[in-house]
């Protein structure tokens, strides 16, 4: 399960299993600075991250905040 943490501005993925919790994407935790950039896990910025659909290859979410669509690898 796939969410996007929009009050912390994370990509968060959820194992069913386990319900464990662990960030995908977004600042380092502790921290829930915003912005909009590309990049992989720490890296990433996101304004208010939400829904979320993959193709089965790829994730897609929703980045509200910046009005785009974005691709996560």
């Amino acid at each position: 399960l796939y969410i996007g943490d929009s009050g912390n501005n994370k990509l968060r993925k959820a194992a069913l299993s386990t319900l464990a919790v662990t960030t995908l994407a977004g600042p380092a935790d502790g921290n829930i600075s915003s912005g909009s950039s590309d990049g992989s896990g720490a890296d990433a910025r996101f304004l208010f991250p939400q829904h979320s659909v993959s193709d089965g290859q790829n994730l897609y979410i929703v980045d509200l905040g910046n009005a785009k669509i974005r691709r996560v690898q």
